[in-house]
């Protein structure tokens, strides 16, 4: 009588991956400035960065593990066309509720839906 090799159960596949999910832009400006100033103007809370000797910087968080970065262009070319949409929550002073077309400093275009004054302060009409 011959041995036989053990039974095993069929292979099942690997559940799927999560889904892909971006983490971190980075914009290179030669207008660092006017770019901080423009997307902070949009609603973006931007804070002053430098790792270690790194240049100074600017960074706002979009969303849960989601970051956005001004960094000086330095020597290198600015980052060329690109086309961002923003959503923000609606802030007095800030744009009208609804969609934005808008231009920054470099020339890209963002586009930015801002939510009714009522997602704000957490009230439902």
């Amino acid at each position: 009588m011959t041995a036989s090799a053990p039974v095993t159960a069929p292979a099942r596949p690997s559940p799927p991956a999560p889904h892909p999910a971006l983490g971190l832009l980075v914009l290179y400006t030669g207008r660092l400035e006017a770019c901080r100033a423009f997307y902070a103007g949009l609603g973006l809370a931007l804070v002053a960065e430098q790792h270690g000797d790194g240049p100074a910087h600017w960074s706002a968080e979009l969303g849960p593990g989601c970051v956005l970065e001004l960094y000086p262009a330095g020597g290198q070319p600015p980052t060329g066309r690109l086309r961002l949409a923003l959503t923000v929550p609606y802030a007095p002073g800030g744009l009208a509720p609804g969609r934005h077309r808008r231009e920054d400093p470099d020339g890209r275009i963002v586009l930015v839906t801002v939510g009714q004054p009522e997602e704000a302060d957490g009230s439902t009409a």
